[in-house]
């Protein structure tokens, strides 16, 4: 199978996970989406202290780290584990 496709099955169950669990509405399987969605979250405190603002996130390392940096694999496994 397609690497594409892997990573836009993988940011769908991402996004169903989040809309089943907590209602929030998407457009699209897409990377961009998927980002606008975590960033929602984030900044409804879904994130607690983690989230800095401004699309940055302390994920435990030296520097923060802003959502732009992040995988879409690392994105949406993360949302998995928290909404599924």
């Amino acid at each position: 199978m397609n690497q594409s496709i892997k990573i836009t099955k993988l940011i769908a169950k991402a996004l169903n996970a989040v809309g089943c669990a907590i209602g929030v509405t998407y457009n699209e399987y897409t990377s961009s989406e998927l980002r606008r969605v975590m960033l929602e979250l984030a900044e409804e405190g879904a994130c607690g202290s983690q989230y800095e603002g401004c699309g940055y996130f302390n994920l435990g390392l030296v520097d923060s780290v802003h959502i732009d940096e992040m995988s879409d694999v690392f994105i949406a496994k993360n949302l998995i584990r928290n909404y599924k």
